[in-house]
């Protein structure tokens, strides 16, 4: 069994609890059991959703072999690849595909010298997307435990 922790913010702009993350997190998964909370602080108001999933079998063949932390990277990484694709209007894949991801998800390069490594990195990826994916990297293994 797999879990997620999801903190979802309240937007006092908007009036309303801001949900994407939470949404696309689980549109491919079977939720098994979740636990939600809410709660406020000087910040904020949130709901903390823990929650126990599954990923079908054969939904996701490239996250085979990850351990749980990269499975969080891979997932993050994937997200950041959508969110390019639609801002250029052309397929995920161009960005970069299921295996470049596995691989950087893998190799960890926090450096743009380190990202040259993984196959498919030439010139033009390193220039339009190596230091976002180089600093997406790095925010991930610098988060506190």
């Amino acid at each position: 069994m797999l879990f997620r922790i999801v903190t979802i913010p309240f937007d006092e702009g908007r009036k309303c609890f801001i949900e994407d993350d939470f949404t696309h997190f689980v549109i491919n998964k079977i939720i098994r059991n979740y636990q939600a909370h809410f709660f406020s602080t000087t910040n904020g108001t949130y709901w903390t959703i823990f929650i126990e999933y599954e990923v079908p079998a054969g939904l996701e063949p490239e996250m085979e072999g990850l351990s749980e932390a990269e499975k969080m990277l891979f997932d993050q990484l994937r997200a950041w690849r959508k969110e390019k694709a639609e801002q250029k209007g052309f397929p995920v894949y161009v960005i970069c595909n299921n295996s470049q991801l596995k691989a950087l998800v893998k190799q960890a390069p926090k450096t743009l010298e380190a990202l040259k490594n993984i196959d498919g990195f030439g010139k033009k990826k390193l220039g339009d997307y190596g230091e976002e994916v180089v600093s997406l990297i790095k925010a991930f293994y610098e988060k506190p435990v």
